[in-house]
């Protein structure tokens, strides 16, 4: 397991405060892009569109939905990897980003419940690799600060090729980049997949263009696209 080291917070704690509370009553952690942002040592850096909430129980998840609920949180989406929230504009949230509560899956090499170094271990770039621990401080993988500042995106674990190519498009449009040694570690990767594998993602790829995939197709993309 990785050496992870502490930070501080630079911005972005006030706006999830009264989130950051219900996770602390619910047995949850705040990890990803969001506390890269509060973390990042860069002095204009690029605002989320949501918070990561990720539970360190099966109990702790139902524990989340049973809240957000509660407080009359608009559920917009969900998927079998989240549920995401959007606080009502009459809500006294003040700027609270959406929030997607992630289901806790073990699927793979896919951790989406646990500790939060189970959590972040599991991440894909350096510079996600972050999780909350107090109002002012986050646990952080240790080349964190140096890939952030220099927005360079570094893998730590692919899950599925495609999936990291999207994500790292995502992040493009951010500013940051890849060298090519990383580039070459997705072709190297898919390579390494099974024939079985990628006649199954590459014909589910191509019907999604055309629009033709049924409900069942689409959990089989999702399961593909994330699972190592």
């Amino acid at each position: 397991m990785a050496d992870f080291v502490k930070l501080p917070i630079y911005r972005g704690f006030t706006e999830i405060a009264r989130i950051f509370e219900i996770t602390q009553q619910t047995n949850s952690i705040i990890c990803g892009g969001y506390v890269r942002y509060m973390a990042s040592p860069r002095r204009k850096v690029e605002p989320p569109g949501d918070v990561d909430i990720y539970s360190c129980t099966e109990d702790a998840f139902e524990a989340n939905l049973k809240e957000f609920d509660a407080l009359g949180f608009d559920r917009r989406h969900e998927n079998d990897m989240a549920v995401t929230y959007r606080p009502h504009k009459e809500m006294p949230w003040g700027a609270a980003p959406a929030i997607q509560v992630i289901k806790p899956v073990i699927e793979g090499a896919i951790v989406a419940f646990g500790s939060m170094e189970e959590i972040l271990e599991n991440f894909d770039f350096t510079v996600v690799r972050v999780g909350l621990l107090d109002p002012e401080t986050v646990l952080a993988d240790p080349d964190f600060e140096r890939d952030e500042m220099e927005r360079k995106l570094r893998f730590k674990n692919i899950h599925c090729p495609v999936s990291s190519m999207l994500r790292a498009c995502k992040y493009y449009k951010k500013g940051y980049w890849m060298r090519p040694s990383e580039a070459i570690r997705l072709f190297i990767d898919w390579d390494d997949r099974s024939e079985s594998y990628r006649a199954s993602l590459i014909d589910l790829l191509a019907r999604s263009k055309e629009g033709e995939l049924s409900r069942e197709d689409v959990e089989e993309l999702e399961a593909l696209l994330r699972i190592d």
